[in-house]
Order: structure tokens, then sequence, then C-alpha cells
């Protein structure tokens, strides 16, 4: 049972594009971890890697506007868990 806050998936991109979205995504997740200081910030993969094949029951995963695209398959790999979408 753990609450994660899922910020996205790795990024294969260049170096500048990774720059650039670092700058961008930084207040996000400043404000996110002010929100959600308890919550353990995860990519999508280390999420996969974490819970694996569980169902997730009483987990808690906040999907970051970046996680978007991996929200329908977080729901469908862990059934039981809560799911919160967070946009600020």
């Amino acid at each position: 049972m753990g609450k994660y806050f899922v910020t996205d998936n790795e990024r294969l991109g260049l170096q500048a594009s990774q720059f650039i979205h670092a700058k961008i995504s930084g207040k996000y997740f400043e404000k996110a971890r002010e929100e959600f200081p308890d919550a353990k910030f995860i990519t999508v993969n280390e999420l996969y890697d974490t819970l694996q094949k569980s169902t997730g029951k009483g987990d808690e995963l906040i999907i970051s506007k970046f996680a978007k695209p991996w929200e329908e398959s977080l729901k469908a790999n862990y059934p039981e868990a809560s799911i919160i979408k967070y946009n600020d």
C-alpha cells in the first residue's frame, strides 16, 4: 500500500528537450510536492517495477499532466487503485 505521484515516463530526447521540460515542469512539481508531501514521486516505469503484478488495492496513484498518456494503462493494470488526476 502506497501513495505514488506518477510524474511521466523516461524521456529519451535530446538534452535541450530535457532542459526545456525541466524548466516548464519545475514549478508544477514543486507545487505538487507541497500538496502531496507523503507521496513518492515516481515515473511510470518505476511504478510498474514497484507494484509489478499487484491489483493496486490500497494504493493511491496521483497522475500528473505529463503522465496522462498512460492513464488508461494504469487503470487497466491497477484496477483497485484509487486514481487522482493532478492537472494544476
